[in-house]
């Protein structure tokens, strides 16, 4: 898993993205072929569930993933692009 790798937050935002697909897939298989398949729509509903908490995950993972570090205060005026000159 890659919480347990300590994958980066981008890393992790591209898994949780891949499973997102897939479930949606599956869904879209298993709502196609519910009949044939004898689903019940007990079970479309928690996969209906577990998709969503998936969602709620992705958009956390991915909103870390894409903050931009911001630098912190390099010099008195907080400006990292501001050097006083003859110091």
């Amino acid at each position: 898993m890659a919480s347990e790798r300590h994958a980066p937050a981008e890393k992790t935002c591209e898994i949780i993205s891949d499973y997102s697909v897939a479930e949606v897939r599956m869904m879209k298989y298993l709502e196609a072929n519910a009949a044939l398949c004898g689903i019940q729509e007990s079970l479309m509903e928690q996969l209906k569930s577990a998709h969503e908490k998936t969602a709620v995950m992705l958009r956390r993972v991915c909103k870390k993933a894409n903050r931009r570090e911001v630098p912190g205060q390099i010099n008195d005026f907080g400006d990292p692009a501001f050097v006083p000159r003859g110091f």
